[in-house]
């Protein structure tokens, strides 16, 4: 959740995924003050968990994280 996959070795996640999303990206954006309002942010937050349900297999690992963070 913290950083995207790598391209090379995960290409099928970003075939997979139209808009992937991280908490970094979500920290730069913070930063860089490129909210224009909460939801926007909330939105990029709940992104990643869809993704990451998404692209993982149900009741895995990394797909009840995903749930239980969200």
């Amino acid at each position: 959740f913290m950083d995207l996959p790598d391209r090379k070795q995960w290409a099928i996640y970003y075939k997979t995924i139209q808009k992937p999303m991280c908490f970094d990206k979500v920290y730069k954006h913070l930063q860089r003050k490129e909210y224009k309002d909460v939801a926007a942010f909330a939105a990029d937050v709940e992104l990643i968990f869809d993704n990451a349900m998404a692209f993982n297999e149900d009741h895995t690992f990394i797909w009840e994280s995903a749930r239980m963070l969200r």
